[in-house]
């Protein structure tokens, strides 16, 4: 605005900046660290002094002159540290994360980090946890302060926006340390380093990463010594007057060598003498010997924690040990409370009982998410073996696939007011989660979204395919904002085969054609042109004139984001010629397939017709069974404001366009804001209001970039400059 102006410096900024007039920020040399994603550091740390130092070593910051190195500076110009990322590698159990966790937190504590750290477990030796670089790179994005809307859905954009947030923290002096934990190889890590070379990286692995270009740091079981130390400090931190350990030695020397000298099964066998007192060390390691023995069929290097897994669970109240073999049923990499609830039967009062006990028994830890939890690989292997035998398994897994499918079923109500959607039949199971608004569904998908993707997978595998294969199709609404679509493309296979063994077959061609969309998004057309060819192919053998109609208005839908206009209007009224004969009018699919006529009908100058389409659109959505639904609203809003400028009326465009922005950023929706912004500067430059077209264009441009939308930056960048050349 006219006299307004901004001073912002000392920052780092990913998000929209304030505008007013005569606005001063100064922020000060010292920021506290956003970023503080380690886990905690045990009081407890033994037998690894030399293997800190040399961790240690590796994480210094260069040292360049005038002091850079000891305030965490960036070095000085033309001297660029080699990022040497170190591999932690060793047996499962070792110690390789309490390593890295103890590293990152003193070279937090020297300083050499102002920008705080990152932490994942990747979960590289559980099949059904394990996490993919997109998803790792997703998680750290939004460590960084990215919002959901603004991470692409290909892996190489996601690992361009992250290594460039990583390598602007470090050139404003705010080195990130990154510690990726639990790597199966070296293709699940490697999109993960850093590649601005002063970011710090710690990776640790069961396997040595020769082919990783890192300083390997392999850790070996604890010598005897240490390992009864490490018992003994583990069992006086809980009970400071416990000397079991030193006034029994031989049978502290016994139990240290039945654990293997792992620093896991230490600590689990402390905290089992903590809870009872009296026990002397000798029967305590009779009992770890024989259970050795009947374990033996576990993977040799794991037999040790193994027998103290079951000495644990041997020793819970026996609630409690249902209660955790039931939770190691949870197919996703960590599980609501709510959800331990629907697994037990219980109310949730009960549960938090029960894992209060499991959390003290070291088999179960808090995620960093409040009210969630997790186990440890090895903990829910060990408790998928006890769950294998037990008579409620496959109750409990109905149950909680059950529970799960209907969840995301109302929150796809909450995002989509108004759709026809399948049929699920009564529930009579436990409470659902209850959605206050549009933004609280989106925000409960966000969080479940990997235990909804294994609940598909896992379903299927137990045969239990009819109660899962309608959850991609709920994902609907989230998947169209989020565009997560590469967590979900196996998903929507698998349902889609579920839906057709267990004779859906009405989902399977929803299932195809959404499947379709998501390759159109991810940019894999001939594959979405297959997936949609096959959904029309079954919508067509069942009869299914509603699913035709939808298959033809998404295929339309990709016409035209491939800018294929004919084809997409003649696919549009096909679609519509259908939708208008149907025994039960499905207004939303009507006022989609208006929309994409009205965009095809302006781009083919046909602007009258375009109008009428696009109000009959906006009619729709603005009353869906007594609901708005705004974002559809909003969009059609973008697409009249579009044949309005296209008609020469610069008011009524930026009306229409303004009003869009308004819910875009209510229910953040960041890609249609940059969209409106983009098309209000079309406006503006077009009236020859330069300086506003070139706000709000920067704007959308910031957008597009966080976005990592690169075509649509780079036709940006163009705009902005032909405007500031001509102004």
């Amino acid at each position: 605005m006219a006299g307004a102006r901004n001073e912002i410096s000392g920052g780092i900024f990913f998000s929209a900046v304030v505008q007013g007039r005569n606005i001063v920020i100064e922020l000060p040399q010292q920021v506290t660290p956003a970023l503080q994603g380690l886990p905690a550091a045990s009081s407890v740390f033994v037998g690894r002094q030399g293997h800190l130092t040399e961790l240690l070593e590796q994480l210094a910051p260069p040292r360049a002159g005038g002091g850079e190195a000891s305030a965490g500076l960036a070095p000085a110009a033309g001297r660029p540290q080699t990022v040497v990322v170190t591999a932690v590698g060793g047996l499962a159990g070792i110690g390789k994360t309490e390593l890295a966790v103890q590293a990152a937190r003193r070279a937090g504590t020297r300083g050499w980090f102002p920008g705080g750290a990152l932490f994942v477990d990747m979960f590289g030796y559980d099949e059904a946890r394990r996490l993919e670089p997109a998803q790792a790179i997703e998680g750290f994005l939004h460590a960084l302060g990215v919002p959901a809307d603004h991470i692409p859905p290909a892996l190489q954009d996601r690992a361009r926006l992250y290594h460039s947030i990583l390598a602007r923290y470090a050139q404003e002096g705010r080195r990130i340390l990154v510690v990726i934990d639990n790597v199966s190889s070296v293709a699940q890590v490697r999109d993960l380093l850093p590649t601005d070379g002063r970011t710090g990286a710690i990776v640790t692995s069961r396997h040595t990463l020769a082919m990783l270009d890192a300083r390997l740091l392999d850790l070996d079981i604890l010598g005897m010594d240490d390992a009864v130390h490490l018992l003994d400090r583990v069992l006086r931190l809980a009970r400071p007057g416990d000397t079991r350990v030193t006034d029994q030695p031989a049978d502290a020397q016994r139990i240290a060598r039945l654990c293997g000298g792992l620093p896991l099964a230490l600590r689990l066998i402390a905290a089992l003498l903590a809870d009872r007192p009296a026990q002397p060390l000798a029967q305590l390691a009779t009992e770890l010997s024989v259970e050795r023995e009947r374990l033996a069929v576990l993977n040799y290097e794991d037999a040790g924690v193994q027998a103290a897994f079951e000495l644990s669970y041997r020793h819970l109240a026996p609630e409690h040990a249902r209660l955790f073999r039931l939770m190691s049923l949870n197919p996703g990499p960590d599980v609501s409370s709510r959800a331990v609830a629907v697994l037990a039967g219980a109310g949730q009062r009960a549960v938090a009982h029960g894992l209060a006990a499991l959390r003290r028994a070291h088999l179960l830890d808090p995620s960093p998410v409040y009210e969630r939890w997790r186990m440890h690989d090895l903990v829910r292997a060990y408790g998928n073996g006890l769950a294998e035998q037990d008579v409620e398994r496959r109750g409990v897994l109905e149950a909680l696939y059950g529970w799960y499918t209907h969840c995301v079923d109302v929150a796809d109500q909450a995002m989509r007011p108004g759709r026809v959607r399948p049929d699920l039949g009564p529930y009579r199971g436990a409470e659902l989660v209850a959605f206050d608004d549009r933004n609280a569904a989106l925000e409960w998908c966000g969080v479940e979204q990997a235990n909804l993707v294994a609940v598909v997978q896992a379903g299927a595998a137990e045969d239990l395919g009819h109660l899962v294969w309608s959850i991609p199709l709920s994902m609907w609404g989230f998947l169209t904002q989020n565009l997560s679509w590469d967590l979900w493309v196996d998903a929507h296979l698998e349902a889609a085969a579920a839906a057709e063994r267990c004779g859906a077959r009405s989902g399977q061609g929803w299932l195809l054609n959404n499947l379709a969309t998501g390759y159109r998004v991810l940019d894999r057309r001939e594959e979405a042109q297959e997936a949609f060819a096959a959904g029309l192919r079954v919508r067509r053998e069942l009869g299914d004139l509603h699913g035709q109609a939808d298959s033809l208005k998404d295929m339309a839908m990709a016409a035209r984001v491939w800018q294929d206009w004919e084809e997409a209007l003649r696919l549009s009224y096909q679609a519509l010629e259908i939708l208008r004969i149907l025994p039960v009018p499905d207004r939303s699919g009507t006022a989609s397939t208006l929309d994409t006529i009205g965009v095809c009908l302006a781009h083919l100058d046909r602007l009258e017709e375009a109008a009428g389409a696009g109000a009959q659109a906006l009619a729709i959505w603005a009353d869906l069974d007594g609901t708005r639904d705004d974002r559809a609203w909003a969009r059609c809003k973008v697409v009249l404001g579009d044949i309005a400028r296209r008609r020469g009326d610069a008011g009524q465009a930026t009306t229409d366009l303004l009003a869009a922005l308004e819910v875009f950023e209510g229910i953040h929706d960041d890609w249609g804001r940059a969209d409106a912004l983009r098309r209000l500067g079309a406006v503006c430059a077009a009236g020859g209001r330069v300086e506003a077209a070139l706000g709000y264009l920067r704007q959308a441009l910031d957008g597009f970039q966080k976005l990592g939308d690169q075509d649509a930056a780079a036709q940006l960048v163009q705009e902005i400059r032909e405007l500031e050349a001509d102004g």
